[in-house]
């Protein structure tokens, strides 16, 4: 197979992957771009492909897109019928006629895609109301919004029903109202349609919001990739508070704070403990009760998506 060529595959069964990434690599000259990068999507998964700037991410998906070619490695797309068309792609730049009208857009590439028109009239209309763009079929792109030129373009790129959508910063720079819109039409389609989505972005709360799985790209190399409910920063155990139901007294503060030297008194009611050991937790919580301290609850510090992310970049994000 040539180098920038597909390996088009009939999908057989629910749960074949639908795009597997294996050893992917790109230099430009000297310096290196995608150094080894592997990940995998199954139906109805949304893969969060998340790094700074100049990480890697839009010469990953340049790649998958075939808009350039890769140096080594395989990319695997399993479709219904083995065809190339079963990618939908939204980029920056949107790929919009903006002389013509949102009906127009759509119109145009339901032809292209082969349906007649007694399919493509209801399919438009129905995928132009589940974005809020019904009324302004008849208007001209021109003069939409850049969150009504998002939701067109979205809804443009799932047109021909893909296998695999890929969003580049979709969200980017867009209305609150469309932003709603956006991430409740596709994670429907996400799960009615039994597709899968790769995502980029450098929002962590869309992210969040919208993905199962996380690969986190930094310096053209995969330096986390996980489910998002198990996603962690593994090489950092998580703070543990201890929150008590009435203050402690100074004496019992000064005792504690000289047997344990790794908490640190957020007040007098809640204590946080880092570098701990379950015998150290059970120890520090027997103590207190000794001291007729009353514990309310011992919860652990979970790691917010951000957190992590910045953690795996050494905390540089540019």
């Amino acid at each position: 197979m040539e180098k920038g060529e597909y390996d088009f595959i009939t999908i057989i069964h629910k749960d074949m992957n639908i795009l597997q990434v294996r050893n992917l690599k790109k230099k430009y000259g000297k310096q290196i771009v995608l150094n080894d990068i592997s990940f995998q999507l199954q139906r109805g998964d949304v893969l969060g492909y998340i790094g700074p700037n100049g990480s890697g991410k839009t010469t990953t998906i340049k790649i998958i897109c075939d808009l350039i070619k890769k140096d080594d490695g395989e990319i695997t797309i399993y479709s219904r019928e083995g065809q190339k068309q079963n990618i939908g792609v939204v980029f920056e730049g949107l790929g919009l006629y903006k002389r013509l009208t949102a009906w127009e857009n759509l119109e145009f590439a339901a032809k292209l895609a082969g349906y007649n028109e007694n399919v493509y009239k209801n399919m438009i209309l129905n995928l132009l109301d589940q974005v809020n763009l019904l009324d302004v079929r008849d208007k001209i792109v021109k003069n939409f919004s850049k969150g009504m030129a998002k939701r067109l373009s979205i809804i443009l790129a799932v047109l021909h029903d893909p296998t695999l959508l890929i969003l580049d910063e979709p969200f980017d720079g867009i209305d609150t109202k469309s932003h709603h819109d956006l991430i409740n039409f596709l994670k429907e389609w996400v799960k009615e349609k039994e597709r899968a989505i790769l995502f980029t972005s450098h929002d962590m709360a869309d992210v969040d919001a919208l993905c199962n799985k996380i690969a986190i790209i930094d310096k053209g190399k995969i330096v986390e990739y996980s489910d998002k409910a198990s996603i962690s920063i593994q090489d950092e155990l998580p703070n543990i508070f201890i929150s008590l139901y009435y203050p402690l007294e100074d004496k019992i503060l000064k005792d504690i704070k000289d047997q344990y030297n790794n908490l640190h008194i957020i007040n007098t009611s809640l204590i946080e403990v880092s570098h701990h050991t379950p015998a150290m937790i059970n120890k520090l919580a027997l103590d207190l009760i000794n001291q007729q301290q009353f514990i309310k609850e011992i919860y652990f510090d979970k790691k917010s998506l951000e957190d992590i992310y910045l953690h795996k970049i050494g905390g540089n994000d540019k």
